[in-house]
């Protein structure tokens, strides 16, 4: 069941590299993605991979997005690129959209969202936040 975000609802966002559920939770967000989500990843990484990308910590503020349930995951980069990823079972209730609003309190400054020209709803929520189109890359595989 979806459960829609309201001023009611208390949104934190906890540190992925302390929080004990947090390889299990980025793990389901990979696993969840769906091909019209995808910038980078081309397969799915093993849990090993997965364990070892965490432990390198790569980027400097990750979080996981908690809600009453841990509900999805953000991040922000050393180039303040964003990036968010909700659990299919609550993604359309704004909590991504929240969280991003949240980073950007808690990291003010500039912030870049690479998406998938595809990814419509994500495309569509950054916009709504005020982000505006930048570009468009292309690369040769």
């Amino acid at each position: 069941m979806e459960m829609a975000f309201d001023r009611s609802t208390r949104m934190r966002l906890i540190d992925a590299y302390t929080h004990p559920e947090a390889v299990d939770l980025l793990w389901q967000l990979l696993y969840e993605r769906e091909p019209h989500q995808n910038i980078s990843h081309k397969r799915l990484p093993s849990l090993k991979e997965h364990k070892a990308f965490i432990a390198n910590k790569p980027y400097p503020h990750w979080y996981l997005i908690d809600c009453g349930d841990l509900v999805g995951a953000t991040y922000l980069t050393w180039r303040r690129e964003v990036g968010i990823g909700i659990l299919r079972r609550f993604r359309g209730s704004a909590y991504g959209r929240h969280a991003v609003m949240e980073l950007g309190r808690l990291h003010p400054g500039p912030m870049y969202a690479n998406i998938n020209p595809a990814n419509r709803s994500s495309i569509d929520m950054f916009r709504d936040l005020g982000f505006t189109h930048l570009q468009n890359t292309y690369g040769l595989p």
